[in-house]
């Protein structure tokens, strides 16, 4: 998303949604938070890692990973570190 569509979020919230005057303090301060503050951009970036995070650990079981870590600890020598991963 560009910041033009912010934006527009941050208009359409503060102006269509709450029906705020657009030539009101009340009005440009929540357009303000919105927009200029990143609201809108910190929680769809929080929704897009939370999706992201999700889909791994649906597709990745913990058996998995286990087997290739302790797999790669035996190549490289450092089975002990791992030891409490079992």
């Amino acid at each position: 998303m560009e910041a033009r569509e912010f934006r527009a979020l941050g208009d359409w919230f503060a102006y269509a949604l709450l029906g705020l005057d657009p030539a009101s303090h009340l009005g440009q301060a929540v357009q303000f938070f919105v927009f200029v503050m990143d609201t809108a951009k910190i929680f769809f970036l929080l929704v897009a890692i939370i999706y992201v995070m999700g889909m791994l650990r649906a597709m990745v079981s913990p058996e998995r990973v286990l087997f290739h870590l302790l797999k790669s600890a035996r190549k490289r020598l450092t089975g002990p570190m791992w030891g409490k991963a079992k």
